[in-house]
């Protein structure tokens, strides 16, 4: 049986542990937000082609990124960035109204804007993903040629 003071560092932990999973999750919808919020942004500024191909390039880059730096300083600032995607997506539909798309075009690039971001996003992960175990699966490798033992000629 533990005590009180090494169960309470037990339970800690685990909130330590579910905090960080947590984080590191949320880590990975930051790259979709920020590129919703440039699609926004360079949509209100241009043209929303170019808003297109601007927001799949910074989609894209910051995927990448993000598979390999994570700092939970930097995601409890840059979590707060869920709180604007989501009245990005009313300013885009107000954007587009207002140029004079009809609300069907409208409705369906807030669709894409959301799942094309999320889909494009998945798939931006792989090749990511692809070179990380090919890594290490060839420092495995390499480990275990150096504990064989050498042949003498």
């Amino acid at each position: 049986m533990l005590g009180e003071t090494e169960f309470q560092y037990v339970v800690q932990q685990v909130i330590e542990t579910r905090r960080y999973t947590q984080e590191r999750v949320g880590w990975q919808a930051i790259p979709h937000d920020i590129a919703v919020l440039t699609i926004v942004g360079v949509t209100a500024l241009a043209y929303v082609r170019t808003a297109a191909i601007v927001g799949l390039a910074v989609l894209i880059f910051l995927e990448g990124l993000f598979q390999f730096y994570f700092d939970r300083r930097v995601y409890r600032i840059l979590s707060w960035l869920v709180w604007f995607t989501y009245p990005a997506y009313i300013l885009l539909a107000y954007i587009l109204s207002r140029r004079g798309y009809e609300w069907t075009w409208v409705a369906v690039a807030i669709l894409l804007t959301w799942g094309g971001t999320f889909l494009i996003g998945a798939l931006a992960r792989i090749p990511v993903r692809l070179f990380v175990e090919g890594r290490a699966k060839g420092k495995d490798e390499a480990d275990r040629r150096e504990s064989l033992p050498k042949k003498k000629k």
